[in-house]
This record gives structure tokens, C-alpha cells and sequence, in this order.
């Protein structure tokens, strides 16, 4: 099946429609091996990140511009997941994300500066379930953060949107759900569990909210 599977497979239906069947399985194959859910937000570490990522700083919005990594986006987690649990309409943080000029298709890293470290991962994480599920290509985590790294302003997102982020909603990982707030907590334990290759797991957000 192997030695079959590939340009030769395509090219046997031009001699036996039985063979048909067979590079149909091929294209299966082909589907099953792609990449995982989980492995669009790895945990990578700053001196190995790819080139051109942009670094995005989920934490309080004070605290990315007095201090944060060169050349990092400030996007706080609590203009997307409102203080009091109040998810945003995924159109409006679409836009929200455009205003920082993206368009989805870049690979972004993630990260907190909060002051206490599980804080920081919550943050982390609880915003990399809304970039995924906004449908950033990719996403990154950044995985421990020296305070000496922090030595640059952070710069705020614009006034108005300056790129169309046109990225399609993960909509197959989401589920209608009738309350309109929802904890980071719960944002975090979806990606942890994604993360343990439960492609399964669904998110719960607002019927309304989705459009």
C-alpha cells in the first residue's frame, strides 16, 4: 500500500477504474496524517523561536507597556475575556485582532508577564484558546520568560483596524451554549486537553456571540 500511495496512485485510474478505491484509501491516509490540534500551540522557548514570529503579550495592558519583549503586540486577555468572565463576539475580536495588524495566517507567540507564574500560564493559555479558535494558523506559548528579556515598551494595538484578520473560525470546535460569560480557567483546561490529543474537545461559546 505504501509503495503504491503517491503520484503512481493518481495515475492508475487512468488505467483501471478497480483501482479507484485504492487511491481513495490514499487520500485518507494523506488526511489522517495531518497536523494535530494540538500541535499548532507548542510550549517553545524565546532563542528558538522561528523567524518573523510575532510576539503578542496577553497580560494587563499597564504592566505590556512599561515593560515587555522587543517588539511584542499588547493584547490583553481582558479586552477579549472581559474581569467578569463576559466572552466578546468572535466578530469583534476578530476586528480587535486586525487592529493590531494581523490577518491570522501569521505564527505568533504568546505570552504573560503577570506577576505570579500560574497566573501568567493561565493568561497564556486561556489566550491562545481564543487566537485558536479565531483561527490563527499558528500559535506558539512562550515557556519561561528571564525578567532581563523585558527590557522594551510593548506597543499598543491601533485606534481602528489596519489589516482584515480573515482566518476561518475553528467552528468545529465550538459548541452553542446559553450562558454569555465563561472563566480563563475554562479557556485553559480546553487547550490543556487538546494538548493531550483529544481532537474531541468542543468549546462552549454563545450562539450570538459566533458571528
Amino acid at each position: 500500500m505504501r509503495r503504491l500511495c503517491g503520484e503512481r496512485a493518481v495515475a492508475v485510474v487512468w488505467h483501471s477504474a478497480r483501482r479507484l478505491g485504492l487511491v481513495l484509501v490514499c487520500m485518507a491516509g494523506t488526511v489522517v496524517a495531518q497536523v494535530s490540534a494540538a500541535d499548532q500551540f507548542p510550549v517553545v522557548e524565546i532563542d528558538s523561536l522561528p523567524n518573523e514570529t510575532i510576539l503578542i503579550d496577553v497580560g494587563a495592558l499597564d504592566s505590556c507597556r512599561e515593560a515587555s519583549l522587543p517588539g511584542a503586540k499588547c493584547i490583553p486577555l481582558d479586552k477579549m475575556l472581559g474581569r467578569n468572565g463576559r466572552l466578546a463576539n468572535l466578530r469583534d475580536i476578530r476586528w480587535l485582532l486586525g487592529t493590531a495588524g494581523l490577518t491570522g495566517a501569521e505564527t505568533i507567540a504568546i505570552f504573560s508577564r503577570a506577576d505570579q507564574d500560574s497566573r501568567a500560564d493561565k493568561e497564556r493559555d486561556a489566550a491562545t484558546g481564543i487566537f485558536f479558535l479565531a483561527g490563527q494558523r499558528k500559535v506558539l506559548r512562550l515557556g519561561n520568560i528571564p525578567m532581563q528579556a523585558l527590557s522594551a515598551k510593548g506597543a499598543e494595538t491601533a485606534l481602528s483596524r489596519v489589516s482584515f484578520y480573515s482566518a476561518i473560525v475553528r467552528t468545529k470546535h465550538l459548541v452553542p451554549a446559553k450562558a454569555y460569560s465563561v472563566k480563563a480557567e475554562y479557556l485553559a483546561e480546553f487547550i490543556e486537553n487538546l494538548d493531550q490529543m483529544m481532537p474531541e474537545t468542543k468549546f462552549q461559546w454563545p450562539v450570538g456571540f459566533r458571528s
